[in-house]
């Protein structure tokens, strides 16, 4: 049975390195100069050079791809990262390149196993010339022949696509490994060490997904991005991921949970500011009743979320249906797209905010509910006339969950607010009274009460029955 599988040597007339910009060397077509060895056959599709390789004496299987031409320059100062790009999956064989100098000796290796990434539809596998001894250390012309042999495993046909030259990894496609300090320019091999090497103001960019086995705290101002939104800060572990106890910005990221069951909250904000840019949570589910974002109450009241752009997917909140806990005195402030957002508020006189170019993909569920905290305790229902919601009087971008009696509405006059308004017996909102008609007050219980304090009660007021809250 035969396979596809690729080796690659090639030499390739008069090109010229430019910094930033991979040299490539073969680009999936068919051409007079380039032989596959092994009897290995061929065909040239949309995708590259589909190589199937035959059956050694070994008992596996192989193919050598050569570039019989010549005028193919290396320049060690700019191509320092050897590459091919195989459109799927990369062969499970044993690769190496060989390198013959023109003016010098056949240079075994280097080898490219453990070396590869991914870059949409494509697996890239490289190796450091830098590690190769023997080559010249200026340019040199050279042949060269990539070797791909002792594939055991199934499937034995494989694609190449391209395989070309690059003075950086980024250059090729990948994202650098770990987290780069982008104020300093140190890199760092995970998030804990770029914490302690941090300082108040500094930038840390994620470069590729790293995953959280232990608590870590934010240790002083700082902005945590993604090198792009589908880069993943992943908790690892059944604790909360990251104490935020200094004002902090996360921005073009995904905060995931890695689809753990009933954890704890994934961040606990301690009194401070915390922004989230562009932001995903993601694979997330919470046993806590501060949810999965807990605004916790500082020496002063909770601190103030600013959400701009931010999606809830895959995720629950088990023992309270909100995601975002607002502490005692906290604020939020929503702007953008929200997605799947859901806000549980300890006290009435938390307030969210929105932005002119706030948008919702379902209204956003806001909890009024008495949750015992260490640092708030919620024992009274909201009262009509509370303000919830400031820059907007559309009442239809919200959905008040856990109080029955009360609904949101716009504010009086024109003021561009959300306050809560008394939800009728009838379902009716609003009830046109003549204040002259003597009020009769009783309880949930349908006993007169004289001289109503605080709670709910039924009134009538001549022909009018309703429910308010005192």
């Amino acid at each position: 049975m035969k396979t596809k599988l690729l080796f690659v040597a090639f030499i390739v007339v008069s090109l010229t390195a430019v910094a930033g910009t991979p040299k490539e060397i073969f680009d999936g077509n068919e051409t007079a100069e380039w032989s596959f060895g092994n009897d290995a056959e061929v065909r040239y599709s949309a995708h590259g050079a589909e190589v199937e390789m035959t059956l050694q004496s070994n008992g596996k299987y192989r193919a050598d791809m050569i570039y019989r031409g010549g005028g193919l320059w290396i320049e060690p100062v700019i191509d320092k990262y050897f590459a091919l790009e195989f459109y799927g999956e990369a062969p499970a064989a044993n690769i190496r390149v060989d390198i013959t100098p023109t003016d010098g000796a056949k240079v075994t290796g280097p080898r490219f196993q453990g070396n590869k990434f991914t870059v949409g539809d494509k697996t890239v596998v490289y190796c450091d010339m830098s590690d190769v001894s023997g080559l010249p250390a200026d340019s040199y012309e050279a042949k060269m022949q990539i070797v791909i042999a002792d594939n055991a495993n199934e499937p034995h046909s494989y694609i190449i696509s391209s395989v070309k030259f690059a003075e950086t990894l980024a250059d090729l496609g990948m994202r650098e490994p770990g987290v780069t300090n982008s104020t300093t320019g140190v890199a760092y091999a995970n998030l804990d060490a770029a914490f302690k090497g941090a300082r108040s103001g500094d930038v840390l960019t994620v470069n590729d997904d790293i995953e959280l086995t232990k608590r870590l705290t934010v240790p002083c101002p700082l902005t945590i991005k993604g090198a792009d939104k589908d880069v993943k800060i992943i908790r690892n572990f059944t604790g909360i991921m990251l104490l935020v106890n200094s004002e902090t910005t996360f921005s073009n990221v995904t905060l995931s949970g890695k689809n753990d069951e009933q954890s704890n909250v994934l961040l606990e904000v301690g009194g401070v500011n915390v922004t989230f840019d562009n932001v995903n949570f993601a694979d997330v589910s919470s046993s806590k009743d501060q949810g999965i974002v807990y605004m916790k109450k500082g020496s002063a009241r909770a601190g103030r979320l600013i959400a701009k752009d931010v999606s809830f997917i895959n995720c629950e909140s088990v023992k309270r249906p909100a995601f975002i806990f607002l502490g005692a005195g906290g604020e939020a402030l929503l702007e953008g797209k929200q997605e799947n957002v859901s806000i549980a508020i300890a006290t009435a006189g938390d307030l969210i905010s929105v932005s002119d170019n706030f948008k919702v993909t379902k209204p956003i569920d806001i909890l009024f509910e008495k949750v015992n905290t260490p640092d708030a305790t919620f024992d009274a229902a909201p009262v009509a006339g509370t303000k919830i919601v400031e820059g907007t009087r559309d009442a239809s971008l919200f959905n008040l969950i856990g109080v029955d009696d009360l609904v949101i509405k716009a504010a009086d006059g024109a003021e561009n607010a959300l306050i809560l308004g008394n939800k009728s017996v009838s379902g009716i909102n609003e009830i046109s009274i003549d204040q002259n008609i003597p009020a009769e007050y009783f309880d949930v219980m349908g006993r007169r009460v004289e001289n109503p304090s605080h709670g709910i009660y039924i009134v009538r007021q001549g022909s009018k029955i309703f429910k308010i809250a005192l």
